[in-house]
């Protein structure tokens, strides 16, 4: 077909509306692109906010290093948590904003570098010393540079061009998530509780892989996840304690049987493990028509929606900010799920009354609602 001369053709036109972060492939208009991107920006927006308003202590560049060094890690696992979630679910277009949390990870590697040479007062002979000579800061300075090769490769031609070489390296993602997680516990010293829940989160993923195809799906193998996750995460948590502190380490693992303030990193991980063990239930149920017609099955599709989004708040440190001071996060997780279930409630009588239309409205209206608290936790 002729295309007449100065109107630009129908691929052209898509080739201009693709590259912006919130459109498809296809150069639609995507929300969950959209959503994704706004929680991938209102970190670092709400960083700048407070660095700019002083309210970052007396060390400011030095807490938005920490900042900008822990949003890495967090959306660079959020990236491996796409394919779990793409199967769990059965939500092939989550795969849309893979390579965008992938990017996201690797900008605010970068920016953790580019504060840290701020820090040191721009002295680059200095800051490459630094990195030479300090141990932490070596391995935090070779997954930055793995993560920007993968950054480059991360095209849809280089996936043409290198073709299966592409998969090969782009699985040195774990290794590179290792490295970054390692580099955290190292700077962190004592304090490793984060880091160790971000630990065991990798470890929960690297587990899922190994399963075979069909059982990475399947409650049961998801649940049995859920509990060896949280067992190997002690063992990292011991190992880390015998060898690199001189703290007893039988007692943070002691510490990990009493939950009167609340689970610690083994106890999150199991937390977080359950809830995709409960992912994988309702992934099971929507495969099934006598099922997903039900009033229970939009019940417990919302609600359990929510009981994820609450868990991964957790196990994120997400909630520690925002909360009301009089509120437990029990309290807080157990009104989002009830408020939730009142949508599922909603969406099952839309069905009822024939409104097939204002289905994907409800959806829309509960996916926001999902994120919302993910949003509050990494901005406020």
């Amino acid at each position: 077909m002729r295309v007449a001369a100065g109107v630009p053709s129908a691929r052209t036109r898509v080739a201009r509306r693709a590259p912006w972060p919130w459109n498809d492939k296809a150069g639609r208009f995507s929300w969950l692109k959209a959503a994704v991107l706004l929680m991938e920006v209102a970190p670092g927006v709400d960083l700048a906010w407070i660095w700019a308003a002083g309210g970052l202590g007396p060390r400011p560049v030095t807490e938005i290093i920490h900042g900008t060094g822990l949003m890495a890690v967090r959306f660079l696992l959020l990236s491996l948590l796409v394919s779990p979630v793409r199967a769990l679910f059965n939500w092939p277009r989550i795969t849309l904003v893979r390579r965008q949390l992938g990017l996201t990870a690797l900008f605010y590697a970068a920016a953790h570098l580019v504060l840290y040479a701020l820090d040191q007062q721009w002295a680059m002979l200095h800051v490459i010393s630094e990195i030479a000579l300090r141990f932490y800061l070596t391995i935090g300075f070779v997954a930055l540079l793995g993560l920007a090769v993968l950054g480059a490769t991360s095209t849809d031609g280089s996936v043409r061009r290198m073709g299966r070489r592409w998969k090969q390296l782009h699985r040195l993602v774990y290794p590179l998530a290792a490295l970054a997680l390692f580099h955290y516990f190292l700077q962190s010293k004592a304090d490793v509780s984060q880091p160790t829940v971000l630990a065991g989160i990798m470890l929960w993923l690297l587990l899922w892989r190994l399963l075979p195809a069909g059982a990475d799906r399947a409650p049961l193998p998801i649940a049995g996840l859920g509990i060896a996750a949280p067992l190997l995460t002690l063992g990292v948590e011991y190992a880390w304690f015998a060898l690199a502190t001189k703290i007893d380490p039988a007692r943070p693992v002691a510490a990990e049987l009493d939950w009167s303030f609340g689970p610690h990193p083994a106890g999150q991980v199991l937390i977080l493990g359950l809830s995709m063990a409960v992912a994988a239930a309702l992934g099971w149920a929507a495969q099934r028509q006598r099922l997903r017609t039900t009033l229970a099955f939009d019940v417990a599709l919302y609600a359990g929606g929510a009981l994820i989004v609450a868990a991964v708040a957790y196990a994120f440190a997400l909630t520690d900010d925002w909360l009301p001071a009089s509120w437990t996060i029990w309290q807080a997780a157990a009104m989002f799920v009830a408020a939730a279930a009142a949508l599922g409630v909603a969406r099952w009588a839309i069905r009822r009354w024939g409104a097939a239309r204002a289905r994907p409205i409800m959806d829309g209206v509960c996916v926001a609602c999902l994120l919302a608290p993910l949003i509050a936790g990494l901005t406020l």
